[in-house]
Parts: structure tokens; sequence; C-alpha cells
């Protein structure tokens, strides 16, 4: 039997992802500020991002993860800056981010979430899980 595709955010794999990207962006980034840190962010983020758009969007798992990859690209790229200074000065919405073309690295992420699959849960593993 096939596991619903909801399963996939309670996957081991999704689930750390998510605390390493919440404890590095509201902790260890404030504490450490380095490279790591960055890196952290990127690798995680592209995880957790791509793996919540499989959940809503099932059937279109290949495209997501193109669409992720050419995101992140243009994101960390000076093509963004427009758009940036918009929400900024227009819109109020605070947002930065640091041209690092290093972080494009993370890019191998997205397309290795398509070997993710969710999982069959059954009442013996949530009793177990109490």
């Amino acid at each position: 039997m096939k596991g619903k595709p909801t399963t996939l955010l309670l996957h081991p794999l999704f689930l750390v992802n998510l605390v390493i990207l919440l404890l590095n962006d509201h902790f260890l980034k404030y504490e450490f500020h380095n490279w790591l840190t960055g890196k952290l962010s990127d690798f995680t983020g592209l995880f957790v991002l791509t793996v919540f758009l499989h959940v809503l969007f099932p059937d279109w798992k290949k495209q997501i993860v193109v669409l992720v990859v050419l995101f992140f690209s243009w994101w960390k790229s000076p093509l963004s800056n427009n758009f940036i200074f918009l929400c900024n000065d227009y819109l109020s919405l605070p947002l930065a981010r640091v041209i690092d073309y290093s972080d494009l690295f993370a890019l191998v992420v997205p397309p290795l979430t398509l070997l993710v699959k969710p999982q069959q849960i059954t009442s013996s593993v949530v009793r177990s899980a109490a």
C-alpha cells in the first residue's frame, strides 16, 4: 500500500531538515554567522520547500523541482535585485539576501527530494510514537 503525500511531512528526513533549518535560522546564524550557517539554510531550506510543495501538488513533482531550481538560481543572482528593492521600498517587506554563487551547490537538493517516498502510517506506528 502506498502512503499518502501528506505523510512526507512526517518523514524523518523532512523533520530533521525542518528542525535544522529553524534552529539555524533562529539561533545559529546569530550566534556564529559564518559560511556553514549560510549553507545550512540553503540546503535545508531547499529540501523543506521542495518536499512541502510536493505535498501541496503531488502530481507535479518534476515540475516543482525545476521551478525551485529556477527560483533559487534567480534569487541568488543580481536579477532579483529589483524585486527586493520593490519589496523593501514600496511594500515594506524587509527582504535581504547575499549573492554568493557557491550557494548554487545546494541545487543538488531539489532533485534528490524525488527519492523521498511517502510513508505508510499504520495504527501500530501511531501507538508506538505515543
